[in-house]
């Protein structure tokens, strides 16, 4: 189990930081001509551009440090915290693509944040659990 979210984690992570740039590519060559007649699309699309870096990022440190539960329901727990986490990455991306930027509501995004959110703060939780199990 450590090793498969461990490395789900960092598989996960490396994606995202390949399509990072890839996004900023599509930003700066696919349609420059929208961002620059529209300020509030410019800042969105940049907006959702950095939060797929940071949930990069999120997966990069988490596949560096994850440490496996050894409680059955802890290790249950990281689970479903690394799935929210994973299911938000998604939906970031899939955001950045496909959610309507006209007006300042972003509900796909919103969504994927606070999935982000709840996922580590299990994580966080997880953590906080099994230093009690051990002292």
């Amino acid at each position: 189990m450590k090793a498969t979210l461990r490395k789900t984690h960092l598989f996960t992570g490396l994606i995202l930081l390949v399509i990072f740039p890839l996004t900023g590519a599509y930003m700066r060559y696919r349609i420059p001509h929208l961002m620059e007649q529209s300020d509030r699309l410019r800042f969105s699309m940049r907006g959702n551009h950095v939060y797929i870096l940071f949930s990069g990022l999120i997966h990069l440190a988490l596949g560096v440090y994850l440490r496996p539960m050894s409680a059955k329901v802890l290790k249950r727990l990281q689970t479903v915290a690394g799935a929210l986490l994973i299911q938000a990455s998604g939906i970031l991306v899939a955001g950045f693509f496909y959610e309507p930027k006209s007006g300042l509501d972003r509900p796909v995004t919103l969504i994927a944040v606070v999935m982000t959110l709840v996922g580590m703060l299990l994580h966080f939780v997880c953590a906080l659990l099994s230093k009690e199990e051990s002292a």
